[in-house]
């Protein structure tokens, strides 16, 4: 069972002496792995596609050295780290982080595991990917952070509807692993995509030439969706940078004594963006606020208090900026009509030039 984990309950991710949520095992054995395989699904050639998993090993293991890491020729590890993290007390597990990039030089479907070995421990990590020749007709989509790393979950089937929407969409998609001391736009040209898809530590990790950036890229005509909300610490502080000066505001709670929100066709506004939209659920929803209403449009209204919003999109020069509640999307998007609708802010007409 997958569960949230309290900030005082996990020594995961830290930040600025925050200890920041996430989705992942309560606790977990020896040989476990987050996420238990790499599944990219289908991706483009020349896309920049990347992941991480986390191996759990016994913490006397790690007294055996570093560990050996072999992979296919198609990963390229990036790097391998060891160490330790709590779970409550006395409950101490020892991990091995691997980080790995993707070659997507060449066409065609790839599947081999990676390899670690640790002491007597052997361990496989299924990766697999359908690499596929580039179109320039298929819109060009950024995602920071990726899902497929090691804090999100421990069974990959939860990236399943993802990977569909994907498929279904036609989407060509860069999936960058926001990694530590890195802003999440490192070297990434923003005007070769016609959306950016940032949430979790693609959010936390945005410095200010990255904000200025993207709100440049906004005004020139792409679009930023902005994933966050309470449950995921520093999220909506960074996102509300893009978000307040294009007129709209993520407020930084979670809704008293609420756990899923159903919303219905009463609080959904009929437009090109909602168009499929029947029905959505949202899970500890952080709700927004209009700030412009000349700028604005709500696109999902809370079903309790008409006043906030869960997903609204605001123009700002020839593009637009989205406000989107939750911070795990990868993992909302499994519900109800959600994929729909995310498919429809995913998708736009590519710029030319």
């Amino acid at each position: 069972m997958i569960v949230h984990l309290c900030p005082k309950h996990s020594a995961t991710r830290l930040l600025v002496g925050c200890l920041l949520p996430l989705t992942m095992r309560a606790s977990a054995d020896a040989g476990e792995i987050q996420p238990d395989r790499l599944n990219f699904g289908i991706v483009h050639v020349a896309a920049k596609v990347q992941g991480s998993v986390r191996i759990f090993v016994d913490p006397e293991e790690l007294k055996s050295g570093k560990a050996k890491v072999t992979a296919p020729a198609f990963v390229k590890v990036d790097s391998v780290n060891q160490g330790t993290q709590e779970y409550g007390p006395g409950n101490r597990k020892g991990y091995c982080d691997i980080a790995v990039t993707i070659d997507t030089a060449n066409p065609g479907k790839v599947s081999s595991p990676i390899v670690m070995s640790l002491g007597k421990r052997r361990v496989e990590v299924p990766v697999s990917a359908d690499i596929r020749p580039r179109k320039p007709v298929l819109p060009r989509i950024l995602v920071a952070d990726t899902p497929f790393q090691k804090f999100s979950t421990g069974d990959a089937k939860l990236f399943d509807p993802w990977l569909k929407l994907v498929e279904a969409g036609g989407f060509d998609v860069d999936y960058v692993d926001v990694r530590s001391a890195k802003s999440a736009l490192d070297g990434v040209e923003l005007s070769q995509y016609d959306t950016v898809l940032l949430g979790e530590m693609g959010l936390i990790r945005l410095n200010a030439e990255d904000i200025a950036a993207l709100r440049r890229y906004a005004q020139n005509g792409g679009r930023v969706i902005l994933a966050a909300n309470a449950f995921f610490m520093g999220t909506v502080e960074n996102a509300n940078k893009i978000l307040i000066p294009s007129g709209l505001e993520i407020r930084n709670v979670e809704m008293p004594n609420v756990g899923a929100i159903e919303v219905g066709a009463a609080n959904i506004t009929p437009c090109p963006q909602t168009d499929g939209v029947k029905a959505l659920s949202f899970h500890r929803p952080s709700p927004g606020v209009v700030i412009d209403h000349d700028r604005t449009l709500v696109l999902v209204s809370s079903p309790k208090n008409p006043d906030e919003h869960f997903v609204a999109l605001a123009s700002t020069g020839k593009g637009q900026v989205v406000s989107l509640g939750v911070s795990l999307w990868w993992s909302w998007v499994g519900k109800a009509d959600n994929a729909a609708l995310l498919e429809n802010l995913l998708r736009r007409k590519p710029r030319k030039g």
